[in-house]
């Protein structure tokens, strides 16, 4: 039940509401963007409704991410510890990473692995292997308009 509400909810979130302005017999149209009225867009092609910088580990897809922003892997099973393998697929650089029992979060060793704009991931753990890749949302889109349309165009907003 949880679920589908979540994702009725994320549906509606991000659905342009048209509204049609008919005062004065004026028949045009204004589209409000729903993530400006209800916060930040969800991100990319997964289906769980985690926002912008955050990676589901069980889906593949693509993630957006502000440069001033921390990305977090999480993953919906917290019933044991976990061993994720982390893969750079353009530099073959490996990470594994032991994820403690009852953690559902946790930030993206950027120390040890670094974020490539661009660059795609394997991610590896029980629940099998995804490809993320990862784009960094450029400093010079200042504007909600202007982000949502360039991670439209990434893949990372459905």
């Amino acid at each position: 039940m949880f679920f589908i509400r979540r994702t009725l909810f994320v549906m509606f979130c991000l659905t342009p509401v048209v509204m049609a302005n008919t005062s004065a017999g004026s028949e045009e149209q204004e589209i409000i963007e729903s993530s400006e009225r209800f916060g930040p867009p969800v991100r990319s092609s997964n289906k769980t409704g985690l926002g912008i910088g955050w990676v589901d580990i069980t889906y593949g897809g693509t993630v957006c991410y502000f440069s001033s922003q921390t990305v977090y892997l999480w993953r919906p099973q917290t019933n044991k510890p976990e061993k994720v393998y982390l893969k750079n697929t353009s530099t073959q650089e490996k990470l594994r990473i032991n994820w403690a029992f009852g953690k559902q979060s946790m930030p993206w060793p950027q120390k040890r692995l670094s974020l490539s704009n661009g660059t795609s991931y394997l991610l590896s753990s029980d629940g099998g292997t995804e490809v993320i890749t990862f784009y960094q949302v450029p400093e010079d889109l200042t504007n909600k308009v202007d982000q949502n349309t360039w991670m439209r165009e990434q893949g990372c907003l459905r």
